[in-house]
């Protein structure tokens, strides 16, 4: 029969593990809003080449600039945003071996100083574990908290893009009526 102790052990590091994993579910989701926003450039750099400066007075012309100014600031915010998200990520590892060693050298001479007989490897174990138990869930507990910021900006960067992206397709429907009727 499992203890408590192993119980618990066991759920925060299968949490932990999980959360670190989502962790790079979010970051390979990233490709998307760099790809459309890669997309997004190039087609606002075929807009800015079809647009016609000389006209720039006409009302459909100031359309198409205000349509290319508002994706170009779309764009940024959402390379801000895929910036932030690679900001929040979280890298924490449980201690390693020789970490583990030091503590377990602690522990069996914390036993010592209080006069205890050596600390038995039962009791060594269950403090180790313990601590380790700890570290897991510190680490769960970090990495949910970066996880859910990062998705959170991954998935403005993704709407920031497609709103740039509308704003660009909206520019090319209305180039040609540039020139026609204004000015």
């Amino acid at each position: 029969m499992r203890s408590p102790a192993e119980i618990r052990h066991d759920h925060y590091r299968h949490l932990f593990l999980d959360a670190r994993e989502n962790r790079g579910r979010i970051r390979n989701g990233l490709a998307t809003p760099v790809a459309a926003a890669a997309f997004t450039v190039f087609n606002l750099g075929t807009l800015a080449q079809n647009f016609d400066a000389s006209r720039a007075a006409e009302p459909v012309s100031l359309v198409i600039a205000v349509l290319a100014a508002a994706c170009v600031t779309l764009i940024l915010a959402a390379v801000y945003c895929t910036v932030k998200v690679e900001w929040r990520f979280v890298h924490l590892e449980p201690p390693d071996l020789p970490e583990i060693v030091r503590v377990e050298q602690r522990i069996r001479a914390a036993h010592r100083d209080r006069n205890d007989r050596l600390a038995s490897s039962d009791v060594v174990s269950e403090e180790l574990q313990n601590i380790l138990t700890g570290s897991y869930y510190a680490g769960y507990d970090a990495y949910i908290t970066g996880n859910a910021q990062s998705a959170l900006y991954r998935m403005w960067a993704l709407r920031l893009v497609l709103l740039a992206l509308a704003c660009v397709a909206i520019g090319f429907l209305l180039l040609p009526f540039q020139g026609s009727g204004g000015g």
